[in-house]
């Protein structure tokens, strides 16, 4: 009797297997259920867990300014390893900016990381993404109005894997400028350490990788070139991971950068101060805190006043202080002190030796915590305080006074003596 074909059908999809004997129904069952995984080519069984997970959004997070926008995907598997490649290569992810009125701007990637391809639509204007090992970050400029939320979208050709979606910050005072700058200059301070960091560790894998090419010349066994050949292999992979790990996050440094002129821009027009107007107030050779102005705390500090506090180090049983006063303007709030020794090096800022918060009219006396030698040398202790007055003051101005006191033990070794006379104190303001 002949046996007549079995047809199925998934999804449109038709796949035909022979009729086979009923001694084979068990193996009939699993060749048909290999059947419906091969008719299915969207489904979960096409693609390995850290595949999915590579498209799979975990949290989202940025910000929008009138113009522009910047928001950072973090996926739960290593997106930029896997996106554009193997099974992924006919993968896309989709970023929607949508603000509460008009058109919305959508980026639209695919293609491996080296070689992506980026699609613009909604409004015309400047944007640019970096992937970086699990994060996914774009920027836009040009955008119509100030955009409230964002959606992702990732597929697999046509077949969605993930869409999310979540609330866009939207900076407009200067408080919340200020944090979303802390927020952007901590990522790039991290993407800096990533790259610094795979920089090193490729350079130790290329000696190892020279070393290696030395032995496998001194080999005289086969087998011993085998297993030079194998390790050799392994670290030049590593070695590649690590070139391209050094060059996205390189990309994401200039990409942070480019956010940070951006929200810097924003700032200038609610928050104009001392410390960031590009004029030298106090008439010294600094101006503003990018340019390493002794006397700016930060870059919201409204005031660039800064004095020198000349500590001479207690001989032993002894102890000695040195007080530093500065006075400003009554419409600024003093919020905290800063007192440092010069640069460690050219072109650098100067470095702090206490950062404290004025948080009432009085505080201390507070030990100074140092993670280097504490100037004064080996077993003499700091400690500092702080007073804020008004009697004494210039009219329309208030001070704060902050006194530094160091102490040596009557049996210790260190005969002290010298005087610190690069120490200044500047005081962090807002108004």
């Amino acid at each position: 009797m002949a046996r007549r074909p079995i047809r199925v059908e998934y999804d449109g999809i038709r796949c035909t297997l022979r009729r086979l004997p009923p001694v084979r129904v068990m193996l009939a069952s699993f060749l048909l259920l290999a059947a419906v995984a091969a008719c299915a080519p969207g489904s979960a069984l096409a693609l390995a867990k850290p595949e999915r997970k590579a498209l799979t959004v975990k949290v989202m997070d940025g910000a929008s300014t009138a113009t522009s926008a910047f928001v950072e995907v973090t996926f739960k598997g290593h997106f930029a390893e896997l996106f554009g490649s193997g099974k992924l290569r006919k993968g896309s992810v989709k970023v929607r900016f949508v603000p509460a009125s008009g058109k919305p701007t959508t980026i639209i990637e695919t293609g491996p990381a080296g070689d992506p391809e980026r699609v613009r639509r909604g409004t015309k204007g400047f944007s640019d993404s970096v992937r970086s090992g699990r994060t996914f970050s774009v920027l836009v400029r040009g955008i119509k109005a100030t955009a409230g939320k964002v959606v992702v979208k990732t597929r697999r050709g046509r077949k969605k894997v993930d869409k999310q979606k979540a609330p866009l910050s939207t900076p407009v005072t200067e408080g919340e400028l200020e944090l979303e700058l802390d927020d952007a200059n901590a990522m790039f301070g991290e993407s800096i350490d990533n790259k610094v960091d795979a920089v090193y560790a490729r350079t130790a894998r290329q000696e190892k990788i020279a070393t290696l090419k030395e032995d496998l010349k001194k080999a005289k066994t086969r087998d011993e070139k085998r297993k030079l050949r194998k390790r050799l292999a392994r670290q030049k992979a590593k070695a590649a991971d690590l070139r391209r790990i050094a060059k996205s996050e390189g990309a994401k440094v200039e990409l942070l950068e480019d956010w940070i002129k951006i929200l810097e821009k924003a700032l200038k027009g609610p928050a104009a101060r001392a410390c960031n107007d590009k004029v030298n107030n106090d008439g010294d050779s600094f101006t503003d805190f990018s340019g390493f102005e002794p006397g700016c705390v930060m870059q919201l500090d409204n005031d660039e006043k800064d004095v020198a506090m000349a500590l001479r180090c207690p001989t032993p049983g002894n102890t000695t202080s040195v007080t530093g006063t500065i006075t400003t303007p009554t419409t600024n709030k003093f919020d905290s002190f800063y007192v440092s020794f010069p640069p460690p090096a050219e072109g650098e800022p100067r470095e702090g030796l206490i950062d404290a918060p004025v948080s009432g009219s009085s505080g201390g006396p507070y030990e100074v915590v140092w993670p280097k030698t504490l100037p004064c040398g080996p077993e003499i202790d700091m400690s500092y305080g702080y007073g804020v007055f008004s009697a004494g003051a210039p009219q329309g101005e208030y001070g704060l006074r902050v006194t530094l006191s160091a102490t040596s033990p009557a049996d210790n070794q260190n005969e002290g003596g010298q005087t610190l006379s690069t120490l200044r104190l500047a005081a962090g303001t807002s108004r």
